[in-house]
């Protein structure tokens, strides 16, 4: 027989659900069994063990025949401690099978990335070894035979000619000076004339861009050469003298720097 404090501590372990103080008291009462046997065995000699053995129930039977149905899942306990971290996994844990495994598909060939960096030049070569010389190419023809002219004759030539050579394309020819003018002048004047012809140096006034000059005060202006295209400058309509003032018309460009231009008139 159980006692009351028996019976209350079966009570408590079955939380008061009677089929649960059921199987606890069963445990008990199996307990309680099994320690009287071994009071028995120790006082009953051996032929005994094997009756007593026969008077035990089976327990898993007893159990099996009072215990009920399975109870409903109870609400899920509270989440445990973190575990400790484990160690790395690298690809030399796992075998050419398990990295062939996880191995995904092969992705879509990307974009390409932007030009790099231009390279260092690299170390020139070696100098190649020279080649064998190549075979002489054939003797030309002989060209024609030039003009048999002497130099009066090719004078003759280009002063005839209807094309005129620029002085400017003469290589070393001498400007004409302030003197030749005169003198030439004096010339054309003959004799008998009173009015000498001078010349008026408008050098030092040429810029590229200046077309009209002052002149001295004249009777009449009779022409004006320079050392730049046209050389002799046609009056009225290369150039006009009014007063002490001459003007270069739009026939002609401004003489440029450097150039030489003459005004040959009478006082």
């Amino acid at each position: 027989m159980l006692t009351s404090k028996e019976k209350q501590e079966i009570f408590k372990l079955g939380n008061g659900n009677p089929s649960v103080a059921i199987v606890k008291a069963m445990e008990m009462v199996a307990a309680h069994m099994e320690k009287r046997m071994e009071e028995m065995a120790a006082k009953h000699m051996a032929p005994m063990e094997k009756s007593l053995t026969k008077q035990i129930p089976d327990l898993s039977v007893v159990l099996d025949s009072v215990r009920g149905p399975v109870g409903p899942q109870g609400p899920q306990g509270p989440e445990g401690p973190q575990g400790k971290q484990g160690k790395p996994l690298t690809f030399s844990d796992l075998s050419p099978a398990q990295v062939e495994y996880l191995k995904g598909p092969q992705g879509e060939k990307g974009p390409m990335g932007p030009q790099g960096p231009a390279g260092k030049d690299g170390k020139d070569g070696r100098d190649g070894k020279d080649g064998k010389n190549g075979i002489d190419g054939k003797d030309g023809k002989d060209g024609k035979d030039g003009a048999p002219d002497t130099g009066n004759q090719i004078v003759d030539k280009i002063n005839t000619a209807s094309n005129k050579i620029d002085a400017s394309r003469i290589k070393n020819l001498p400007k004409p000076s302030y003197d030749d003018y005169v003198r030439r002048g004096s010339r054309k004047m003959g004799r008998g004339q009173i009015s000498p012809v001078m010349g008026y140096d408008l050098s030092s006034q040429l810029n590229g861009s200046l077309k009209v000059f002052t002149i001295p005060s004249h009777s009449r202006a009779i022409a004006l050469i320079g050392t730049q295209f046209p050389i002799v400058y046609r009056p009225t309509i290369d150039w006009t003298a009014s007063g002490t003032t001459l003007t270069l018309t739009s026939e002609v460009t401004a003489p440029d720097s450097g150039q030489t231009l003459i005004l040959l008139y009478s006082e």
